[in-house]
């Protein structure tokens, strides 16, 4: 026997969710247009923002430049401590060396995360706006029935301004009643056999 999942009214998710994300599943789900992308773009693009301001100086080269600079300071200190200056002296310099080389490569390794997240975000944007431009255009391209409904009593008036034979236009209008309750293969034929 295959159960069949219900749908209560707090929704498919509704009763297992935790209180705290009820309320926000529950507004989701009566979104009047819950396909339009438009406010996760705007989101993603906060995002992106965001993280792009809190990118350090953002200059790789500089980063390995400045490194370099401390290392060769490093190297020089600890030369002179292996010569014999003042052991003290040279161990807190060292250690203000390497203090600095672990923000500098701290700085590079979030700047990296950074970079990665915008790569990221960037691709999500991307996928996300492609499926936004793909319902606008299917938006445009569909028409509602109170639209299809209006254009046929256009189409209608037109016809009865322009056709004076009673008869061909209950018969037009008879096919095109077959048409729009979904019997096209029965009008078509119709009207193919009146013009033999």
């Amino acid at each position: 026997m295959v159960r069949r999942a219900t749908v209560s009214a707090a929704g498919r998710y509704g009763a297992h969710l935790p209180s705290r994300l009820l309320e926000g599943y529950q507004r989701a789900r009566s979104d009047p247009a819950p396909l339009d992308g438009s406010d996760e773009l705007a989101l993603i693009d906060t995002r992106l923002v965001e993280i792009v301001g809190r990118l350090t100086s953002g200059e790789t080269v500089g980063a390995w430049v400045r490194l370099a600079g401390l290392v060769t300071e490093l190297d020089q200190v600890l030369a002179g401590w292996e010569s014999g200056d003042d052991q003290d002296e040279a161990a807190y310099a060292a250690f203000q060396i390497a203090r600095s080389i672990v923000g500098l490569v701290h700085e590079a390794v979030s700047d990296e995360h950074a970079w990665r997240e915008i790569r990221e975000l960037i691709d999500q944007r991307s996928k996300l706006a492609e499926t936004e431009r793909r319902r606008r255009l299917e938006l445009d391209e569909t028409l509602t029935r109170e639209q299809t409904r209006l254009f046929v009593g256009a189409v209608f008036e037109i016809l009865e301004q322009h056709v004076t034979d009673r008869t061909t236009l209950a018969a037009i209008a008879a096919d095109v009643g077959a048409l729009g309750a979904g019997d096209v293969r029965g009008a078509v034929p119709r009207a193919v056999a009146r013009r033999s």
